[in-house]
């Protein structure tokens, strides 16, 4: 209509057409065909319905022709022959036989459906179609309704299928409808289709061994009863009841500290000094040195008191040290401090960065 000129348009009607639900359909036919009078089967209203694809012009026009057709009555099969499309029956045979992994009854009901030269298209669109109400049926049981005939059918689809399988079923054949027209024979096209249904399913996994009950394990030999293993509580608690390591905590460092100053008393009096000139070349601990970077300490002395007068040099310090009886980390740290100061009766010191 856009294509035609303003003055024409101007003058014309034009109406938005919506397609109509097969059950409105299907209940404007049953009015019409009981007003004339005309015998009719309820699946050749719906297959009329689905036919007209929403259309109610095209449904009255098909039902003309159905009932010409049929010598004055509308039956569903003489319908299935005028419009060629598939019988429900053959298509709800296919969809039972994939859902009980025969594959050779399914390729039995395709030679069957061959037979008739049908559309292999609406073949698999009948098979999306059932699909689609058995997985509604095994959401909403209620849901289902009998417009096809097929109730009881889908039901026991529903009961005999897992959800994951029908979901399955459902993809694979919208998948090849799709590529139908890609196969180089359109029946083999839907026998590829119904093979990989076959082929491709959800795994099981095994069902566990059921736990032994109490009375099988006590009603076992003596032998074997010595022999049982101790129940989960009690090793848990066993666990539980292990001591874990210890932390040293800061009271523990200071009583090692006050220990090692006492030891370095007692010894003073005994250890000889060291040489002035002697220096005891000591690795540096590269944690201690970058934790301690740049940072001065203020230390009390530990050794006799001496005054300020007295010269205090690195020498005097680096004997100290040992007279102090210090280990480890420590006497590394403290050998390597540089003398800043010495009065006040205070020694202030300089850890070399490097």
């Amino acid at each position: 209509p856009q294509k035609l000129p303003v003055t024409v348009l101007s003058r014309c009607l034009q109406f938005n057409l919506k397609n109509l639900s097969p059950e409105r359909i299907v209940e404007h036919l049953r009015h019409v065909l009981e007003e004339e009078r005309v015998p009719f089967e309820e699946g050749a209203l719906w297959a009329l319905a689905r036919a007209a694809d929403g259309s109610m012009r095209d449904a009255l026009s098909l039902t003309d022709q159905a009932v010409a057709h049929g010598d004055g009555k509308l039956t569903e099969e003489e319908l299935r022959a005028m419009l060629g499309s598939i019988d429900r029956g053959t298509v709800l045979d296919l969809c039972n036989a994939v859902a009980e992994g025969d594959a050779t009854r399914t390729l039995a009901v395709v030679d069957r459906l061959a037979e008739h030269a049908p559309d292999y298209a609406g073949a698999l669109a009948e098979m999306v179609s059932v699909w689609h109400r058995v997985a509604v049926t095994q959401a909403v049981p209620g849901a289902l309704d009998n417009s096809l005939g097929d109730q009881d059918q889908i039901q026991t689809l529903a009961q005999n299928c897992s959800r994951e399988d029908v979901q399955l079923y459902y993809q694979i054949c919208l998948l090849g409808r799709r590529d139908l027209p890609l196969a180089p024979d359109p029946r083999g096209g839907l026998e590829m289709v119904l093979l990989r249904q076959l082929a491709f399913q959800p795994q099981v996994d095994a069902p566990m061994a059921p736990p032994l009950s109490e009375s099988g394990v006590a009603s076992g030999s003596d032998a074997n009863a010595e022999n049982e293993t101790e129940p989960r509580g009690g090793i848990e608690a066993l666990k539980k009841s292990e001591p874990g390591p210890i932390e040293a905590g800061p009271e523990l460092e200071r009583q090692r500290d006050t220990q090692a100053v006492e030891r370095a008393e007692q010894a003073s009096g005994i250890r000889e000094d060291v040489p002035p000139g002697v220096k005891k070349p000591v690795p540096v601990n590269a944690a201690a040195n970058s934790a301690t970077a740049n940072r001065e300490m203020s230390v009390k002395a530990v050794a006799p008191a001496f005054g300020d007068s007295e010269e205090f040099g690195a020498a005097r310090w680096l004997t100290l040290c040992y007279e102090l009886g210090l280990e480890g980390r420590l006497l590394n740290v403290a050998s390597n401090l540089e003398l800043m100061d010495s009065g006040g009766g205070k020694l202030c010191f300089r850890l070399d960065p490097a």
